[in-house]
């Protein structure tokens, strides 16, 4: 209830802060909010394992990726890295999986093409929707390479 005695309706954000930490400052009288800072701590998940990439032809054409997504429970994306050298610095293109997916085809590949490809788990923590609050990302070490030849 505001002072005026009309009631106030008060919205909770979900928000994952990973480990979250508060300083608190007890000073005596000095018990509001405006006295406590917010801190998150992300935590790097899993890195994904065992890719493999595979051409793919027929009505959808292109190359199809599998892994082993060992962080399906502490992240909250998956990036996809190709390039077309094994190194990835030439022609670098991310994609971005859904959570908990173990599988990506890849169809926009150029014929003939030798494509390169990693994923990354990421884990972003805190609110952007929170005034104040801060955002932390870690990402895993990245998957092994797997690689293949685009279809024509």
């Amino acid at each position: 209830v505001n002072p005026l005695g009309n009631p106030v309706a008060v919205t909770n954000q979900m928000t994952n802060f990973g480990w979250e930490y508060v300083d608190h400052c007890h000073i005596l009288g000095h018990e509001e909010n405006d006295m406590m800072r917010p801190m998150c701590l992300a935590m790097p998940p899993a890195a994904p394992t065992s890719l493999t990439a595979t051409r793919v032809t027929g009505s959808v054409r292109g190359i199809r990726l599998n892994w082993v997504n060992n962080s399906s429970t502490n992240s909250t994306s998956l990036i996809i890295q190709r390039a077309t050298n094994s190194g990835f610095t030439t022609n670098l293109v991310t994609f971005n999986a859904a959570t908990n997916a173990v599988t990506y085809t890849d169809s926009s590949v150029v014929a003939g093409t030798t494509y390169y490809y990693r994923v990354i788990a990421s884990n972003t923590v805190g609110s952007t929707v929170v005034p104040g609050y801060p955002t932390m990302t870690a990402n895993s070490n990245p998957s092994n390479t797997a690689s293949a030849v685009a279809p024509p």
